[in-house]
């Protein structure tokens, strides 16, 4: 009796945690497939959540609105973000309306928005935006107009199955994505009047089994990621989401624009055949693509400083494995940490790029051709 009793209950158990298992996995499947499509292709996005700390306690006497009023934001006319210190500080930061009205502009696989706000104002609600989506911010440079997140995992990137949806409901580190996902989000004066550019561009890492240990590779940018993160952004600001995804899908021709040719002296710069204006803006977005950091730039003399930044250095792999090569360099011609100048000179009509050294003298060293190489790949 006690036997049969037995196996009635095991029985039962077993069906009810089947029917449990199907249940957890119908829910997690709904969540992705319904908060997942972009409109861009399937590029869905379920990133891990980081730790907040709890918001400061504003005392009684002491409202919230005269803290924030208290905080200014310096206008930007110098040609250099480095000397906004220099100039008259400028308006307070105040409230950002919402933004109904968000131009995109793209080119190729290129995509930045044009937001109808002083750089001042819109640079809180922009940091509030990556908290709120889940990502710390290591880099947070207002002078510059950068900011840049953390690593994060998407979750979206684990197959989905019966095992996973289960797992993941009680013990949501049973199961890791093998991608990580940093993105860096610049801002620029637009030259429309108390407008603002903003740039996204998405950087990304591999896990890979060699041998016995776990590494990390770099892999390349994934452009409609950035899209997605850009449609969120959109979103954000107070532009409804189906009007987000209309301005985003639409598609432009992409032409080969750019030829790497020889000067007099034998040097090698590319031939871009766009407008000053719209060369630098994409010349921009490129560097941060392909991993150099921004340190400053100086738009009436057509110069980027730039300092190439290992994406790997800050991923540790769990299983202490050793991190490989990148992809964009090779073992023997991994850039140094030197300063470099990515200069532009132009007209309405076309563009000429050069790299010179840290002193602004013409560099034709492995390291400046591989980066003019880098370039030309992105916008060719």
């Amino acid at each position: 009796m006690k036997t049969e009793s037995s196996m009635k209950y095991v029985l039962i158990y077993s069906l009810g945690m089947t029917l449990c298992c199907l249940l957890v996995t119908a829910c997690g499947t709904t969540e992705k497939a319904t908060g997942g499509d972009t409109g861009f292709g399937d590029y869905s996005v379920e990133y891990k959540k980081s730790p907040q700390a709890e918001r400061l306690a504003i005392p009684p006497d002491l409202s919230s609105s005269r803290v924030e009023d208290a905080v200014v934001a310096p206008e930007r006319s110098a040609a250099s973000y480095s000397e906004y210190e220099k100039e008259t500080p400028g308006q307070p930061f105040g409230i950002l309306p919402a933004q109904e009205d968000i131009e995109v502009i793209r080119d190729g696989d290129k995509r930045w928005l044009v937001v109808q706000a002083a750089p001042g104002q819109l640079w809180p609600k922009l940091r509030e935006f990556w908290l709120d989506f889940g990502f710390l911010l290591t880099i947070e440079d207002p002078q510059i107009g950068i900011m840049e997140t953390d690593w994060k995992e998407n979750r979206a990137d684990i197959p989905d199955d019966i095992i996973r949806g289960f797992l993941k409901s009680v013990l949501d580190t049973a199961y890791s994505a093998p991608t990580r996902d940093s993105f860096r989000l610049r801002i620029e004066k637009s030259d429309k009047p108390d407008h603002t550019e903003v740039f996204v561009s998405h950087r990304g890492v591999l896990q890979k089994v060699s041998g016995e240990s776990i590494v990390w590779e770099t892999r390349p940018a994934e452009p409609e990621l950035e899209a997605e993160i850009l449609r969120r952004l959109i979103v954000y600001l107070g532009t409804e989401d189906q009007k987000a995804r209309a301005r985003l899908a639409r598609t432009n021709q992409r032409n080969m624009r750019a030829k790497m040719i020889k000067d007099r002296e034998g040097n090698s710069l590319i031939d871009y055949q766009r407008g000053y204006p719209r060369a630098w803006r994409i010349v921009g977005l490129v560097l941060d693509r392909v991993g150099f950091t921004v340190e400053d730039r100086d738009r009436s003399r057509g110069i980027y400083y730039v300092r190439y930044s290992d994406p790997l250095a800050d991923i540790k792999s769990s299983e202490q494995g050793i991190l490989s090569g990148l992809i964009f360099w090779g073992s023997d011609e991994k850039p140094s940490s030197d300063q470099y100048q990515v200069n532009l000179a132009g007209d309405e009509a076309s563009t000429q790029i050069i790299v010179l050294d840290e002193d602004g003298e013409r560099d034709n060293s492995k390291t400046a051709q591989r980066i003019l190489s880098l370039i030309y790949d992105q916008i060719k």
